[in-house]
């Protein structure tokens, strides 16, 4: 009897963009290991998580290797706004995994910042604002222009009030599009279009 591939889902989307709620949501259903930098971050220091972001960015990348030499069906999240990812496809690849990347999108990068103020406010971990509207666009863009092409398959959401709509969906060039006035939208801040 031919085993399943195992599963790489990276959940991608600028800061404050919902990926943790998302992934919270998708492990109660289903079988994946959760592996996340800013949970990291919380373990090792809890008060004061920018203290150890060096260390928990190679303990991300550790748990990911350990993960994947394991065979585990793995859910990650990045804001997707460098290039450092494609290192960990290509090894999920070589490992034998199937790979999906779910992009989340916030239509204003000011809804982003208020998420992360209230996150705050509760207890969670701060990201500069000036980091969070850098990461917005950049994200969307190599999201678009870079990863999704990377995958087996990818997913554009949109969230709003932590309930995820699709927008599209597809591999590679080839796709669906669920939502028209979102998409159109999400393709003007790729090509730069929203200030």
């Amino acid at each position: 009897m031919k085993r399943n591939k195992p599963e790489l889902i990276v959940i991608g989307g600028a800061n404050g963009s919902g990926k943790t709620t998302f992934a919270e949501e998708f492990i109660r259903e289903n079988d994946f290991k959760y592996i996340g930098a800013d949970a990291i971050a919380y373990e090792l220091a809890p008060t004061d998580v920018m203290s150890v972001r060096v260390k928990a960015g190679r303990l991300f990348i550790s748990r990911i290797s350990e993960a994947l030499a394991n065979q585990q069906n793995i859910i990650i999240e990045s804001t997707l706004s460098g290039t450092t990812f494609h290192r960990i496809i290509s090894d999920a690849v070589l490992a034998g995994y199937r790979t999906t990347v779910i992009y989340l999108f916030l239509e204003d990068v000011a809804l982003c910042i208020n998420r992360v103020r209230e996150r705050v406010l509760k207890g969670g971990h701060d990201v500069p604002t000036d980091d969070i509207v850098r990461r917005y666009e950049r994200s969307a863009k190599l999201f678009w222009n870079h990863y999704r092409s990377s995958f087996d398959s990818w997913g554009l959401y949109r969230n709003v009030q932590n309930e995820f709509d699709m927008i599209a969906e597809g591999c590679e060039d080839e796709f669906e599009i669920t939502h028209e006035e979102f998409f159109k939208l999400f393709i003007s801040y790729v090509r730069g279009e929203q200030v």
